[in-house]
């Protein structure tokens, strides 16, 4: 593995981050990389069907998310900005949430693969079959959410204020 050098502050020397020693319960720049390839080769090691359903159920996580927070912070406008702000994020991160407790494919951290990819562990070909797989699943599972948002008619709840 290539050394990493750091330069923060020209008052500062060069140090190669090699020769310091990491404190005790932080990993160093390598376990780093390392964690970060392995976690690249086990997305792309993910059988094509296995890896688009966890994709499209993903997409469909994130879509009930927003979903959800629209409903959170729709007509407050009584309250106060920053609660609606909090509530609506709360409400957002039960999807991501779901997702990680689902074990679902995002197309945002399946771009980490990329770390993966620029050390040669794969070919260019793969990973941009699994970037096109997994944004296609999550833009399936979205559209799902969406289309049974439009066939409930939840646009019109609340005399058509609502979601």
């Amino acid at each position: 593995m290539a050394k990493h050098t750091m330069n923060a502050n020209p008052l500062y020397t060069v140090s190669t981050l090699e020769s310091q020693q990491p404190v005790q319960g932080h990993a160093s720049v390598d376990n780093i990389f390392d964690t970060a390839n392995q976690y690249g080769v086990s997305k792309l090691e993910k059988s094509i069907h296995k890896s688009f359903t966890l994709a499209i159920f993903a997409g469909a996580f994130i879509a009930i998310a927003f979903l959800f927070y629209i409903t959170v912070t729709t007509g407050a406008t009584d309250a106060p900005w920053g609660m609606v702000k909090l509530t609506g994020g709360l409400a957002f991160s039960l999807g991501l949430v779901l997702v990680v407790v689902c074990g679902g494919e995002l197309f945002t951290s399946t771009v980490l693969t990329s770390i993966a990819w620029t050390q040669g562990l794969f070919s260019t070909k793969s990973l941009l079959n699994c970037w096109l797989r997994v944004y296609f699943g999550n833009l399936i599972g979205a559209t799902l959410i969406l289309s049974l948002v439009l066939l409930a008619k939840m646009p019109l709840l609340d005399g058509g204020n609502g979601v």
